[in-house]
């Protein structure tokens, strides 16, 4: 419905860095409000995306973009315990 924030993002420093898109938008018919994010690297585009519905209410809450922020790209950097996640096999 509106677009309220369209940005460019950036995860990781330096050589690592992988270059993306940060959009926040409110919802039709009032139904929350979205933060979503794009990235293309290694010939693959990611998304992510949270959304606070209206009965949580707080849509300034920092955690839709605490979560987009936990993306890593270079192994490298992980947090030690980091668990791999894999995407299903495509048959």
């Amino acid at each position: 419905k509106k677009i309220l924030t369209d940005a460019f993002s950036r995860v990781g420093p330096g050589k690592d860095s992988v270059y993306g898109r940060r959009i926040v938008a409110d919802l039709p018919m009032n139904k929350g409000r979205t933060t979503g994010a794009f990235y293309f690297t290694n010939g693959k585009l990611y998304t992510l995306e949270a959304t606070v519905l209206p009965a949580n209410g707080n849509y300034a809450s920092p955690y839709p973009g605490r979560f987009i922020d936990s993306i890593e790209f270079a192994l490298s950097r992980t947090e030690p315990g980091a668990v791999e996640l894999h995407a299903p096999k495509v048959e």
